[in-house]
C-alpha cells in the first residue's frame, strides 16, 4: 500500500524517471562488493605506478661510477723511470708518509696501503685513508703510476659512566666509554692529495737514480 501511494503522488513521467534511475543504477552497479573491490584495485595500480615513477626518477648514483664525469683529476702520471725503480720509490713514499703497506703484489704491480690520521683542529675527529697504487710499464724508462684513495671520517665521542643512587640519581663517574660514528665515506677527489704523492714519488725516483749513477 505504501508503494502504491508513493507512485500515485507523482505523475506518470516522474514515476518512470524514478524507476528508470533505479534500473540504470542497478545495471551499472549490480554488486556493491564488486564496486568496492574494483575501486581498491584502481588505488593499488595508482600507488604502484607512482612508486615505479619515483624509483626511475631517483636513479642511484653508483650507476654512474664509470661515467666520464666521475674520473679523478690528477691521479695518474707518467714517471720517467723503470718499473723496478718506480716500484721501490712508491713503497718508500708510502712508508715515509705513515702508510701501512698491507699488500705489495710485484707480479701485478699493485700496492695496497692505509693510514689513520687525527684532525689537527679537532681531537675528536680522525681520518682513515685507504690507497691503491698501480704501475703500468710504458717503455724501458717510462712507467705510468695511478693512485686511487678512499677516505673515511670518524667522530669519536667520550661518555662517562655514572654511579647512581638507587639507580636514579647520578652522583659521580666511575668509568668512561668511547663510541665512533662515521660521518663521511667516499673517494678522495682533491687534486692536492694526488699531487703531493707524485711530487714525493718524483723526488724519490730522482734520488735513487742519482745514487745508482
Amino acid at each position: 500500500m505504501k508503494i502504491r501511494r508513493f507512485l500515485q503522488k507523482g505523475s506518470s513521467g516522474e514515476n518512470r524517471s524514478v524507476l528508470g534511475w533505479s534500473l540504470n543504477t542497478w545495471d551499472k552497479n549490480p554488486d556493491p562488493v564488486y564496486n568496492v573491490r574494483f575501486s581498491g584495485l584502481v588505488w593499488i595500480f595508482l600507488l604502484v605506478g607512482s612508486l615505479c615513477a619515483a624509483g626511475c626518477a631517483s636513479e642511484p648514483s653508483y650507476r654512474q661510477a664509470f661515467d666520464s664525469s666521475q674520473q679523478i683529476e690528477g691521479n695518474t702520471e707518467s714517471i720517467a723511470s723503470t718499473p723496478d725503480k718506480t716500484w721501490i720509490a712508491s713503497l718508500q713514499v708510502l712508508s715515509q708518509q705513515g702508510f701501512m703497506v698491507r699488500s705489495a703484489d710485484r707480479s701485478n704491480d699493485v700496492i695496497l696501503a692505509d693510514r689513520e690520521m687525527a684532525d689537527q683542529n679537532d681531537k675528536n675527529v680522525s681520518y682513515q685513508i685507504t690507497s691503491t697504487v698501480t704501475l703500468v710499464p710504458l717503455g724501458k724508462n717510462l712507467t705510468q703510476v695511478s693512485l686511487a684513495a678512499n677516505q673515511t671520517t670518524e667522530f669519536h665521542r667520550k661518555q662517562y659512566v655514572w654511579w647512581h643512587l638507587l639507580w636514579l640519581i647520578p652522583l659521580f663517574p666511575v668509568g668512561s666509554e668511547y663510541t665512533s660514528v662515521v660521518t663521511h665515506r667516499g673517494t678522495v677527489q682533491n687534486p692536492e692529495f694526488y699531487a703531493g704523492f707524485f711530487d714525493n714519488l718524483k723526488k724519490a725516483v730522482q734520488s735513487k737514480t742519482l745514487l745508482k749513477n
